[in-house]
């Protein structure tokens, strides 16, 4: 009598699809994903089934006018729609595992199964530091890294997010009045005192995107047993800046929040300045090969360490999947050695408008190592 053995193939695809779907979900930034327009990280994946290597995406700004009342006539009163296109282009990305026969490694299954952790955390390390590289981006193509811009792109992105008083989608510090055009000089001007991370700024950062035209649009949140809905944005930033954020709340955490072990001060959840949600990316500290988050020493005439904080609403990246993550095996030397592969066809850029960066409020804060 003959058993039924399930191929191997079929374990292997069963396999990378599951482990798709972890590494997802165990990103940082996995909550602020999602398919549609009202999501802060905006995914696509048409080009799993259709061909090509770039995607469009669809950016509305929202409704400004009143409208009419009664029988007053709509016809010749309407609203034109602001919208834009910003295409996403993706790549391949591939890594590999080779384990040699002495490690004992003698099926496909058994390495797979050696070479999953590492894969994933692989996988997780590159997809989160995409993010982080896209939304620091000081170009207009919302794609250029921070280390490879030049100072020409960095002050044409400014010159692009500040166009009058009233638009403003960069801050230096805390005051407006920062702003002069010139990145470098900018940043110069941020001081290790007044510009340390403070809820005063997130709420500037707000307003800055509430005012802006078109306004940077909020995550609606429906409501639900557990929580109350409502419109949100959320405030992405390291640990340092984090840090400062915590020591200037602590009072208002002390008087105003919870007692006991579950007030944020001894948690270490998140922050809520307004509607607007801290988070602390511990990841977005000191890490020049994220695509140049470091700011630190700008110039030689510089005060202190110079750190981002991103307040995002929908649509502030955009990301396409081509190809979901697949796995590969292969044997050589004598089949002494065998190998896996992982592979994916993804893209991702910060969304533009007209040159302006869609969803986002990019704030320079004083970020000093501890």
């Amino acid at each position: 009598m003959a058993d039924t053995t399930v191929s191997s193939d079929l374990n292997v695809e069963q396999w990378a699809d599951d482990e798709f779907y972890e590494y997802v979900r165990a990103n940082q930034f996995a909550f602020l994903m999602g398919s549609t327009q009202n999501s802060v990280i905006q995914v696509k994946e048409e080009l799993t089934k259709d061909a090509g290597d770039q995607l469009t995406f669809s950016l509305v700004s929202r409704l400004t006018g009143d409208g009419v009342e009664g029988d007053n006539a709509l016809a010749g009163n309407e609203e034109a729609l602001g919208n834009s296109g910003c295409k996403v282009t993706v790549n391949q990305l591939r890594h590999g595992v080779v384990v040699g026969q002495f490690e004992k490694i003698k099926t496909k299954l058994d390495l797979l199964n050696a070479a999953k952790t590492m894969l994933k955390l692989w996988n997780m390390e590159k997809l989160r530091n995409l993010f982080i590289a896209r939304l620091l981006s000081p170009c207009t193509d919302g794609l250029t890294t921070y280390s490879a811009a030049t100072e020409v792109q960095k002050d044409a992105w400014c010159a692009a997010n500040n166009p009058s008083v009233g638009n403003e989608r960069i801050l230096f510090g805390a005051s407006k009045a920062n702003y002069s055009g010139d990145h470098s000089a900018d940043l110069l001007k941020i001081d290790g005192t007044a510009d340390d991370a403070h809820q005063s700024i997130i709420r500037l950062l707000k307003r800055l995107a509430q005012a802006a035209s078109p306004s940077v649009r909020p995550v609606v949140v429906p409501s639900s047993s557990e929580s109350v809905g409502g419109e949100r944005y959320y405030a992405l930033m390291g640990s340092l800046p984090y840090r400062d954020l915590q020591a200037n709340f602590e009072t208002v955490l002390s008087n105003a929040d919870v007692r006991g072990d579950q007030n944020k001060i001894f948690t270490g959840d998140s922050i809520k300045v307004g509607n607007v949600i801290c988070i602390e990316i511990p990841e977005m500290d000191r890490t020049p090969a994220n695509g140049g988050c470091l700011l630190e020493n700008v110039g030689d005439s510089a005060t202190t360490e110079v750190e981002p904080i991103f307040l995002v609403g929908a649509q502030a990246l955009l990301m396409a999947w081509a190809a979901r993550t697949s796995f590969k095996t292969d044997d050589w030397d004598y089949q002494n050695k065998r190998g896996v592969a992982v592979a994916e066809i993804r893209g991702c850029r910060k969304a533009t408008f007209n040159s302006f960066q869609h969803g986002l409020v990019t704030g320079y804060v004083s970020a000093v190592g501890d």
